[in-house]
């Protein structure tokens, strides 16, 4: 069995964005104190009497939901990965099985005709071709076993005089073809699992695009706000490509870095 060459292969997609969200988490971790204080002296002189100044929490909040989303796409790529592989195993499996009956109905129709002429073996039941493909041959086998099982089948007109049959002689090629049927059948219930988990990993890379696209710009703004106009640089997000920021995230040295063991893990 080979399996294909990305198998479990992380998808460069999630491994930026992962990437790019830890420039803004690490954004919020160093300077979310003074962009609040830097906010809070702004505007705190136009505060009513019952008011309170938000960005502490707002601030706070951001980096909460860009984890959130981030864990979320993370979670949905890795389970949409295993259950690649798990399908391309079955795959395996499917086409092992499809080796087998093809090797067994060409071995017994080959058997068939050094013994009877091309009309006989068609009434037999044997095609004139075997087919390649797994749903075709589990039909044309399916139906040989049933034809050549039939009781009394009529052995006649053989070159050699009457042809008779040991017991049990596709007794193989039946096991076969119910392998190949489970296989056929096992292979179909993984790749409705794959298009499940496909859909799951979409939406949690949508949602996680939607809320980076706006916190990151939110941020952006802020730091310019604050005078921190090199770190908007860095919290930029791409125009061109969603949930990323326009340059690539290097570990900071001007600040502490937020981190969690989804980050690590998913960029190990």
């Amino acid at each position: 069995m080979t399996l294909p060459m990305k198998t479990n292969l992380p998808l460069k997609m999630v491994t930026d964005r992962v990437q790019s969200s830890q420039a803004v988490l690490w954004a919020l971790d160093a300077y979310g104190e003074r962009l609040a204080r830097v906010l809070g002296e702004a505007l705190e002189p136009l505060l009513g009497p019952e008011q309170e100044l938000p960005f502490a929490v707002q601030l706070d909040l951001f980096a909460q939901k860009l984890i959130v989303n981030r864990d979320r796409m993370v979670t949905t790529d890795r389970a949409y990965r295993d259950q690649r592989t798990r399908e391309s195993l079955a795959r395996g499996q499917r086409n092992t099985a499809a080796k087998e009956v093809n090797r067994q109905v060409v071995g017994i129709r080959r058997a068939f005709a050094g013994i009877y002429d091309a009309e006989k073996l068609a009434e037999l039941g044997f095609a004139r071709r075997t087919p390649q493909q797994p749903a075709e041959l589990l039909e044309q086998a399916s139906h040989l076993v049933a034809r050549l099982s039939v009781p009394g089948l009529d052995l006649s007109g053989g070159r050699f005089g009457r042809f008779e049959l040991a017991p049990g002689l596709w007794a193989k090629l039946a096991e076969a073809v119910a392998e190949l049927h489970r296989a056929i059948d096992e292979l179909a219930r993984q790749q409705r699992q794959t298009e499940a988990l496909k859909l799951a990993k979409d939406n949690g890379l949508d949602d996680y695009n939607r809320w980076f696209l706006w916190t990151a710009r939110t941020v952006e703004s802020l730091c310019k706000l604050a005078g921190l106009d090199d770190v908007a640089k860095r919290v930029r997000p791409s125009s061109r490509r969603p949930g990323t920021t326009e340059k690539r995230f290097e570990t900071a040295t001007d600040g502490p870095q937020s981190t969690s063991s989804t980050v690590s893990s998913a960029t190990s």
